[in-house]
């Protein structure tokens, strides 16, 4: 069966995330709440903390059990646009110096790639169809 663009997203965005979810704790584990969250900058560009760190593991092994069926692929596809979508908006509202629901530390590169995670994620939830296309076997 062939891969829709939805399940090679979920794929490759899932391992990234998990990933991401792994190393962030090496920079930072801490789950404070507030307006000033304690954080460091993951490779000097990205603000994590703990609360950050929990989203990119959840999101990120969502999305490899979603890359297993062409349904659950799309699915995540368009809930990680919303998901990623409202974090970028919330991250802009904030501002860079804010944490974003009072628990995620963000700042103006961290609002670049959550815009462009949510952008890649309604693309390849837009290129799947509802429904696999029909294999045909040999006769």
């Amino acid at each position: 069966m062939t891969r829709s663009p939805a399940q090679t997203f979920s794929l490759v965005i899932g391992a990234v995330l998990l990933i991401a979810g792994i190393v962030g704790f090496f920079y930072n584990g801490d789950f404070s709440t507030g307006s000033h969250v304690p954080s460091d900058e993951v490779f000097g560009l990205l603000s994590v903390n703990g609360w950050h760190n929990v989203v990119h593991l959840v999101t990120g092994f969502i999305g490899l059990r979603a890359a297993r069926s062409w349904s659950g692929a799309r699915a995540y596809s368009f809930a990680l646009f919303v998901l990623y979508a409202v974090v970028f908006v919330a991250g802009l509202l904030y501002g860079t110096h804010e944490a974003a629901f009072s628990l995620i530390p963000i700042n103006a590169a961290d609002d670049a790639l959550h815009g462009i995670i949510a952008a890649a994620a309604l693309v390849a939830a837009l290129a799947s169809p509802a429904v696999p296309p029909p294999t045909f076997e040999p006769a």
